[in-house]
C-alpha cells in the first residue's frame, strides 16, 4: 500500500503497528466478502485504501471507493497498481451525502489525513476545498440486481447525511450491511443528535457494536461503550437481511467472530 510518508497518520501506523498490522475493519470486512455473497462494496472515505485492500483478491467483488481528498487519489491508484487482482475497483472522488450534485466545502487536514472532512474543526489547521457531492441512491439507481449490498462509512462525522442520502437503496436492496464510524463528539461537531440517529438505526436494523474481541449486538444508546466521558466511540455494523440463507451466514460467521482466530487465520496468508 502506498502511502505519503509525510503524513502523521500512515507514521503512527506503521510506527505502532508495523507493516502486516490488520485492524479489526480490515478483519471484518474480509471475513463478509468471505462468507456472505457481497455484490457490490463501497468504500465511502477510503482515505489510503485500506479497507479496499482488505477484499479478498479472489472474489472479484464489484468495490466502489469515494475519497473527497484529492491528494490521496494518486497514492490510491498506486496501491491498486500494486494489487492487480483487484479488478473491480473503481475510485471516485466526491463527497457522499445526503444531497446529490451540491458544491460543499471540504477541510483537508495536511499532517493527519484522517481527520480530514466535510465537517469543520474550529481547532484544526485546514485547508479548504470545494468538492461535489452524490449520494448512495444516486451512485445505486442504475444498479437493478443488487441483493447484498455492502458499505463501510467512515467520514468524521457526516456519517447520518451518508445515510440519509441511501433511504430509496435502503428500501429496495433486499440485504445490507454497513460498517460505520460512531462517533458522539463528531457527531456533535456535525449537528447531529447521535443518540437519535443510534435509535434511528436500531428502528430499521440490526445494530452490532464492533469491538477488539469481535461482535455483540446493542438495541440502545446506553449500549454504546464509553470510551471516556462524555465520548461514546465505536464502529457499528448494521444489518437488514430479507434472505434467511444470508442471515445465517452473518449470524454463523460474522456475529460470533473470534477476532484473535480471525488474525491469524488472515496472517496465514501473509
Amino acid at each position: 500500500m502506498s502511502v505519503n510518508p509525510d503524513d502523521l497518520r500512515a507514521r503512527r501506523m506503521l510506527q505502532a503497528y508495523g507493516p502486516k498490522f490488520l485492524s479489526r475493519q480490515q478483519c471484518i470486512i474480509y471475513a463478509i466478502v468471505t462468507y456472505l455473497p457481497v455484490d457490490l462494496f463501497l468504500d465511502i472515505g477510503t482515505n489510503y485504501g485500506e479497507c479496499l485492500l482488505a477484499l479478498p483478491l479472489y472474489s472479484r467483488v464489484r468495490a466502489r471507493g469515494f475519497e473527497a481528498n484529492s491528494e490521496l487519489l494518486p497514492y490510491i491508484s498506486k496501491s491498486l497498481s500494486f494489487n492487480t487482482d483487484l479488478k473491480n475497483v473503481d475510485i471516485i472522488s466526491m463527497a457522499v451525502s445526503d444531497e446529490p450534485d451540491q458544491e460543499i466545502d471540504f477541510y483537508v487536514d495536511e499532517k493527519w489525513s484522517g481527520k480530514s472532512s466535510a465537517v469543520h474543526n474550529q481547532g484544526a489547521i485546514a485547508t479548504t476545498k470545494r468538492v461535489q457531492t452524490t449520494t448512495i441512491d444516486q451512485q445505486l439507481l442504475n444498479e437493478t440486481s443488487i441483493r447484498l449490498l455492502f458499505t463501510k462509512i467512515d467520514v468524521e462525522g457526516f456519517e447520518a447525511r451518508v445515510m440519509r442520502g441511501a433511504v430509496v437503496s435502503n428500501a429496495r436492496i433486499p440485504n445490507l450491511i454497513y460498517m460505520l464510524e460512531f462517533d458522539s463528539q463528531y457527531f456533535k461537531r456535525a449537528g447531529e443528535d447521535a443518540e437519535a440517529f443510534l435509535d434511528s438505526l436500531t428502528s430499521a436494523f440490526q445494530v452490532y457494536v464492533l469491538s477488539a474481541s469481535g461482535v455483540r449486538q446493542v438495541f440502545a444508546y446506553d449500549d454504546i461503550p464509553e470510551e471516556k466521558p462524555n465520548l461514546k466511540h465505536t464502529d457499528l455494523i448494521v444489518t437488514k437481511f430479507t434472505d434467511p440463507d444470508y442471515c445465517s451466514a452473518f449470524v454463523d460467521n460474522i456475529a460470533n467472530i473470534d477476532m484473535k482466530t480471525q488474525r491469524l487465520r488472515l496472517f496465514s496468508f501473509s
